[in-house]
């Protein structure tokens, strides 16, 4: 889809917007995937269900409590280490579950999984975002072509 008012902003500006736009999608699913994926989990052990998703401890919470206040490197920063915790929480409760409480459920381990992959994807596009803050291009880039592009 072309777009005459992001064809005409600097190729950094352009990528800036669609990295944006890819991060936002991703969060919202890894958020829809994980609500679906503890409902299941707290049903299937019948736990409490009022357990939210907004406090999970030993992760740091968004860092849009101060708006206005951060710039967005440093809102980008901090929900970076908030999915890094993310993601390192998620590869422990993987761990727990596979080999501790539930090492048959083959399906359960496999949507932490695919959960786990799309937080780090999603780090890696704020990885991305903070480069582009930072220093006009993403760190790749600078490095040079990557292989795929040398052909």
């Amino acid at each position: 889809m072309w777009v005459p008012a992001l064809a005409e902003q600097p190729p950094v500006t352009l990528q800036h917007h669609n990295l944006c736009s890819h991060a936002i999608l991703l969060a919202g699913k890894i958020r829809s995937n994980v609500a679906r994926l503890l409902e299941s989990y707290v049903e299937r052990q019948g736990l409490d269900r009022t357990i939210s998703l907004d406090s999970v401890e030993g992760v740091p919470g968004p860092a849009m409590e101060q708006g206005g206040e951060l710039t967005v490197a440093v809102r980008l920063g901090a929900n970076l280490q908030a999915y890094r915790a993310l993601q390192t929480l998620l590869g422990e409760v993987l761990e727990e579950q596979g080999f501790h409480l539930t090492p048959l459920d083959m399906d359960f381990h496999a949507s932490i999984q695919s959960i786990l992959l799309q937080v780090a994807a999603l780090a890696y596009q704020l990885e991305e975002l903070l480069a582009l803050l930072s220093h006009g291009r993403p760190a790749w880039e600078a490095a040079g072509p990557r292989p795929s592009q040398l052909v």
